[in-house]
């Protein structure tokens, strides 16, 4: 009864031992079935490491960008006074020589009154003008007169035979004849530098060029930032004794 008794338990043993035994087996196959790691690296196709080119190779190379704005806002916060040092000065055009003929931009100032213009400029102790107006005789300008037309400086001129004739004068009474004989005629000097002049299509156009200060008792001193009154006429003929047919008076002002 005791043989009989332990025969099932030994059976059950040996069953067990048996699975352990099969599963001990299928556990070695196993085992050897899977091959080590580096084995597998090894035996992995080369293409899958090459198919696919490097980026840093593959690509072209990208621009570093630049700090535009940085450069921008420096310009932007520049000191007021080293943006104006960038700035070149404005050259002036020569001025334009004493030919009888005003172009545009010759001349810096110009006044008119009774048809006459007077048109002016400073070049250094010099002023250079122009008188032009619509007539076949005689123009002039008086400058800085004390009593109508006595104590004014005047510059006479007309064109005859397409030349110029101009005159240093000075004014000695308040009106008539004679009353502004040639500074020459009083014991002064002529100081006309230079004189040209024109006429066309009616038109009768005289330049000239005086001094600033002459010096002359005859002249008057002229100063530039100075305002002067001048007076503009004009007369038919050549005749310098001829009545004036037109006879205003303006004021100029010599800008610096």
């Amino acid at each position: 009864m005791a043989g009989a008794s332990r025969s099932p338990r030994c059976g059950a043993c040996v069953a067990a031992a048996i699975l352990v035994s099969v599963a001990l087996g299928a556990c070695g196959t196993s085992a050897t079935a899977i091959p080590p790691t580096s084995a597998i690296a090894a035996t992995s196709p080369a293409a899958t490491a090459t198919a696919v080119p490097p980026t840093a190779t593959g690509l072209p190379p990208t621009a570093t960008p630049q700090p535009t704005a940085t450069a921008r806002t420096a310009e932007q916060t520049a000191p007021a006074t080293e943006l104006a040092a960038t700035v070149e000065p404005t050259v002036a055009e020569p001025s334009g020589a004493v030919d009888g003929v005003v172009s545009p931009g010759e001349y810096s100032i110009s006044v008119e009154a009774a048809g006459v213009t007077l048109y002016v400029r400073i070049e250094g102790d010099d002023l250079v003008g122009a008188l032009v107006a619509r007539t076949d005789g005689w123009v002039s300008v008086g400058f800085d007169p004390e009593d109508a037309m006595a104590g004014a400086n005047y510059v006479y001129g007309y064109v005859t035979d397409g030349q110029a004739v101009v005159h240093d004068m000075f004014g000695t009474r308040p009106s008539g004849r004679d009353s502004h004989p040639l500074d020459t005629a009083l014991g002064g000097t002529d100081d006309i530098l230079e004189q040209a002049g024109s006429y066309s299509d009616g038109i009768t156009t005289i330049e000239f060029r005086i001094p600033l200060d002459s010096g002359d008792p005859y002249d008057k001193p002229l100063e530039p930032g100075g305002s002067y009154a001048v007076l503009l006429a004009m007369g038919p003929t050549a005749d310098t004794e001829s009545y004036h047919s037109a006879r205003g008076e303006a004021m100029l002002v010599l800008a610096r």
